[in-house]
């Protein structure tokens, strides 16, 4: 686990939403070092934006421009020039049950929902609060996610993946509003 991992486990699911309950539109630059299984090391640079109840889009800029579309329903991704080169149906994935609930606003029901997979776990350290989730079962792809927020702005996610290894993402230029975008991602 990485230093500072919260130990506590999460037993009040209401003061979890309230720590995580972000703003309904979310823009920010991320850059983000990638260790894969095999030792290469991936770097990459970027938007976010963050529309609640609808998905995220993790925007790459360097060094290969696409975009990936995550929603309740489906993950697609794009190439340079905007066409959808791959869409995957996560009505039945695993993975969508721990990337969709923060879609909800962290709800403490689809918080709770995780402990099932998950031992969930919480901490503060100053202006800092983490929820890290530690895979119960070791065949799990995801085996450990820590979410770091300082003054109310996600500013570092961490997680381990057996397809994917050990990713580092820290955000900056977060920027909140109050009415998410009627139109579609801009690709």
């Amino acid at each position: 686990m990485p230093t500072g991992f919260p130990t506590t486990e999460v037993r009040n699911f209401e003061r979890l939403h309230a720590d995580f309950n972000f703003a309904p539109y979310t823009t920010a630059c991320f850059e983000q070092v990638r260790t894969m299984p095999s030792g290469r090391v991936l770097r990459s640079r970027g938007t976010f934006e963050f529309r609640r109840g609808v998905g995220m889009m993790w925007r790459t800029e360097s060094p290969v421009r696409n975009a990936v579309i995550i929603s309740k329903r489906s993950l697609a991704l794009y190439g340079s020039k905007g066409q959808e080169l791959r869409r995957t149906d996560l009505s039945s994935s695993p993975a969508a049950q721990y990337t969709t609930v923060f879609f909800d606003g962290a709800a403490p029901e689809r918080v709770e929902d995780l402990t099932r997979a998950f031992r969930v776990t919480y901490g503060k350290s100053g202006d800092k609060t983490m929820l890290g989730l530690q895979a119960k079962r070791a065949e799990m792809d995801l085996h450990m996610l820590l979410v770091e927020v300082e003054k109310g702005d996600v500013c570092r996610v961490e997680y381990e993946s057996a397809r994917q290894g050990h990713v580092v993402v820290q955000f900056k230029s977060v920027k909140h509003g109050q009415k998410v975008p009627a139109e579609p991602f801009k690709i």
